[in-house]
């Protein structure tokens, strides 16, 4: 009984248990909370669990597919991860739930249930994507952002998504116009080496095209660009060294060689560079007969030169640019008869102008010696200058030097008298002729700045008498007296020939100076004095040349002395400036005689003493300087000097517009003084011997410009500063000096207050008695203190 009253309290209790589960199992939402990505999501609720369940476990991968599309697509068709597992009808198997947030529903665990024990080492074959190359190396995140990433943004992919063509991770250079890129550049090695693609065979990469990169050849945009090409298989003509290189040799070097080698135009670089040596390495040496067909044929004399005599070796075999630069340089295309090409021009590039430029050597010397010359008369008449008469006689070197290692002179040579032989007229007429080459007169004679216009190259003594206008080549004309005097009294014979075999005198020698001024050959009677004008008039001016005693009636003084005559200098006579008597004029030259000249009038009295454009050189200053001071006005109205206040009507006229009290003596009248007569200041003096300034005109000079020089003081000098008093400090000049200008509030020490102000000056300033007899209205100093001025009452105010 006991056992079986046992068992019904067991079955009892079990069953109790069993309910009791039961209850708590619906009391309960969820086993757990769910991981952080599902929590975000916003159309998963925590307390529905057939959101992702649905009605029963069977129907759980149906509700992971409404939100997982694409795994489920891969599931469906059999393809990518998850397509190739062998179970995937429990997403929970792998990707556990209810775990919390911090629970990763992609982690290696997960990849441990799918079959892969190291996500990293995961092949890829499988999804049709074998990793190769440099790709086997790479981290998953290299390719596949987000495989590190815990919890992933919305419709965000972790490993889907992924392109397995190139281009998808690469960019394409060739922009799809290529086939797959592994086909030329691989997966082993940088993009740029290509290691898969082979040149074809029609074009073989040797020599320096095996160093070149593929876009040197095959730039882009190009007919001959890589992606041009079209297909893997694709197959282009091979092109020609002209394709792609500019030759340097001249096309008709080129057609020559094409027809003697019988080969296509373009493909006859390689019959003498070879391309497997570099940039035109060694090339071979042209033949007699193909160095003809440059237009330079090897006959004498370069017959027996060596080709580095002419071409210098190339210095830069490994640069392409800088080798065809050097080849133009050695080989400009020269010809037989351009001798300066290869050959230093001795003379300097003289005859690169002129007669004969386009001959070249060839028109002065032969084609197999240079020297001698084959340049002889007719030749040289070619040039500016034809050999005639005791030139013909000349040798070369006579007249074209040569100085030091510098080129013999021809082209330029100086063709004139003067450049070979000494000027036996010392320069004289070649100056002249500069002058004259300007003038339609110079064109008379057609070599007028050279000896050839008087003599000839057969006799230099003679000279036609016809051919010499002596006006004209020494700008003095013979008239007058001159022209009836003989040649020898100006051109005086000398002792003895000179170095050039010359007695005929010169000029100058006896008589140095300017043969325009009269006073070279004859004694200046005015002294020079006409001679340092400004103006400087000739004595032509004034004199015939028929006589000097024939003066010409139009003499203006003011132009010719620079002194006007107006006023009473008009009136004046002559003499009373300029008395007449004997002289003695000082003049240089060979004529020159200090004896006394015998003139009508002399200089004027004061010639030498000063300018006579100053007053005081003839005039005594009657005011002893006293207005020519610093600080006085030197110009007034464009007037200096007298005529500031005179004229030269009369000295005792003076403008009265002229005359400025203030800017003259530097005290303004005003007030008073402005009324006051002239006298008042000053005095008429004791006569015209008086020494003041204006003793001569009987005006004495002024006290002095201080109230105290003129004025006695009657404040005894209480307003004294530094030895003087400026009385219009407190006093006006006008309309009365007794109107003060003098704040006591201000001005004194004493400031008055209302009781003071209400007193009389006389009530505080009192006459006081002074040392010397008299008084004065005491002002200063006073005391500002009230015991100064008041008494106080015994037992206060």
């Amino acid at each position: 009984m006991k056992s079986r009253t046992a068992g019904i309290w067991l079955g009892v209790a079990s069953a109790l248990l069993a309910i009791s589960l039961a209850l708590w199992d619906t009391q309960s939402a969820s086993p757990g909370p769910i991981s952080a990505v599902h929590e975000k999501s916003a159309s998963i609720d925590g307390d529905d669990c057939a959101v992702c369940h649905g009605g029963s476990p069977d129907e759980m991968r149906a509700a992971c597919a409404e939100c997982h599309a694409d795994v489920e697509a891969q599931v469906a068709a059999g393809t990518g991860f998850h397509g190739k597992l062998p179970n995937v009808a429990r997403c929970g198997t792998c990707h556990a739930e209810h775990h919390g947030v911090d629970f990763e529903l992609v982690s290696a665990g997960a990849f441990a249930l799918a079959g892969v024990a190291d996500r990293d080492a995961f092949a890829h074959e499988g999804l049709g994507f074998a990793l190769s190359g440099v790709h086997t190396s790479l981290a998953c995140r290299a390719c596949h952002a987000n495989a590190d990433v815990v919890l992933l943004e919305k419709d965000a992919q972790r490993f889907t998504g992924k392109s397995q063509d190139c281009a998808g991770c690469h960019q394409d250079p060739h922009a799809g116009k290529l086939p797959d890129c592994r086909s030329c550049h691989g997966e082993t090695e940088p993009f740029a080496v290509v290691a898969e693609f082979e040149h074809p065979s029609s074009f073989a990469l040797v020599g320096v095209h095996a160093q070149a990169s593929c876009v040197a050849c095959h730039a882009p945009g190009t007919a001959f660009a890589i992606e041009a090409g079209g297909g893997e298989t694709a197959t282009r003509t091979p092109r020609s060294c002209e394709a792609c290189h500019a030759s340097p040799h001249a096309s008709p070097f080129i057609s020559a060689i094409v027809a003697r080698i019988a080969v296509e135009r373009g493909a006859t670089c390689a019959s003498c560079h070879p391309v497997a040596g570099g940039p035109f390495a060694s090339p071979r040496t042209l033949t007699v007969a193909e160095h003809a067909l440059t237009g330079f044929p090897l006959v004498a004399p370069h017959a027996a030169a060596a080709c580095t005599d002419c071409h210098a070796t190339l210095r830069a075999p490994d640069a392409h640019a800088e080798a065809f630069a050097d080849f133009r340089a050695s080989h400009p295309g020269r010809t037989p008869d351009d001798c300066a090409s290869c050959h230093a021009d001795p003379h300097g590039g003289q005859f690169q102008t002129g007669a004969f430029a386009q001959g070249g050597c060839l028109a002065c010397h032969e084609r197999e010696r240079f020297d001698p010359p084959a340049f002889g008369f007719a030749q040289h008449a070619r040039t500016a200058f034809a050999l005639t008469g005791a030139h013909s006689k000349t040798a070369c070197r006579a007249c074209h030097a040569q100085i030091g290692d510098a080129p013999r002179v021809f082209h330029g040579t100086n063709a004139t008298c003067s450049a070979c032989h000494a000027d036996a007229h010392t320069g004289f007429f070649a100056q002249k002729a500069a002058s004259l080459a300007a003038t339609a007169s110079a064109a008379t004679n057609a070599r007028a700045d050279d000896c050839a216009t008087c003599h000839t190259t057969t006799d230099f003594q003679h000279v036609a008498a016809e051919t010499f206008d002596h006006a004209r080549w020494t700008g003095f004309a013979l008239v007058g007296a001159h022209a009836e005097s003989e040649c020898a009294a100006c051109h005086a014979a000398r002792a003895a020939p000179d170095e050039r075999g010359r007695s005929f005198g010169v000029v100058a020698e006896s008589y140095p100076g300017s043969p325009e001024d009269c006073a070279t050959c004859h004694v200046d009677a005015h002294g020079g004095f006409f001679a340092r004008r400004p103006d400087a008039p000739t004595c032509t001016a004034c004199h015939d040349p028929h006589g000097f005693e024939q003066a010409r009636d139009a003499f203006d003084h003011t132009r010719s002395t620079g002194f006007a005559l107006d006023g009473a200098h008009a009136r004046a006579d002559c003499a009373t400036c300029h008395p007449s008597g004997s002289e003695i004029v000082q003049v240089s030259g060979a004529v020159a005689t200090a004896a006394g000249v015998e003139r009508a009038l002399r200089s004027t009295v004061h010639a030498g003493e000063g300018s006579f454009q100053n007053c005081a050189t003839c005039h005594t200053d009657v005011h002893a300087g006293a207005f020519d001071g610093p600080r006085r006005p030197g110009d007034v109205g464009g007037r200096t000097g007298c005529a500031r206040c005179h004229t030269t009507e009369s000295f005792t006229e003076v403008a009265a517009s002229a005359f400025d009290h203030a800017a003259w003596t530097g005290f303004a009248l005003t007030g008073v003084h402005a009324d006051a007569g002239c006298a008042s200041c000053h005095p008429r003096s004791g006569g015209a011997a008086s020494n003041t300034a204006f003793g001569a005109r009987g005006f004495a000079r002024a006290a002095g410009t201080n109230c105290s020089d003129c004025h006695a003081d009657p404040h005894a000098g209480q307003f004294s500063r530094n030895g003087s008093t400026d009385c219009a400090t407190c006093h006006a000049t006008a309309p009365d000096f007794l109107a003060l200008r003098f704040d006591h509030q201000h001005d004194a020490r004493f400031a008055l207050d209302t009781t003071h102000a209400q007193l009389a000056c006389s009530a505080c300033h009192v006459p006081w008695a002074l040392p010397g007899g008299g008084s004065a209205v005491r002002y200063k100093p006073l005391g500002v203190e009230c015991g100064d001025c008041h008494v106080a009452r015994r037992g206060g105010f």
